[in-house]
């Protein structure tokens, strides 16, 4: 005979560990989307050789920014927007990994160009 007594608690956690899994896994998916400022994906050519992508951003963020390209070398640039400032500046890149610490409030400008024939650009900015 089954006794009550180890039955109901046995049941109780059979229920309420994968609530629990589940609520938490979800928490922890959600934060991962939430540091992400910027995740495109572009295709450049000599038709459309060039993008910007903006962020508003603060001074003391700390930012991770992440370019992988397929095809032909890019240009990729990060500046501050107003007054002009100069962050990154890489020519002829087929990938890019860098976390930044942004100096001042304001607008930032991811610029991905090229002149090549073809280039499709993976651009992802995180909080890190």
């Amino acid at each position: 005979m089954i006794n009550k007594r180890v039955l109901i608690p046995v049941i109780a956690l059979a229920v309420i560990v994968p609530i629990i899994f589940l609520l938490l896994s979800g928490a922890i998916f959600n934060l991962a989307q939430n540091n992400i400022l910027l995740k495109e994906t572009v295709t450049l050519s000599s038709l459309s050789y060039e993008r910007e992508y903006y962020l508003s951003l603060k001074q003391g963020d700390r930012i991770s920014i992440q370019v992988s390209v397929t095809g032909e070398p890019i240009d990729f640039q990060v500046a501050r927007e107003q007054p002009f400032e100069l962050i990154v500046d890489e020519t002829d890149i087929l990938s890019f990994s860098q976390q930044l610490t942004i100096p001042s409030d304001g607008t930032y400008v991811f610029y991905v160009g090229t002149m090549g024939d073809h280039a499709v650009v993976h651009l992802t900015v995180t909080k890190a």
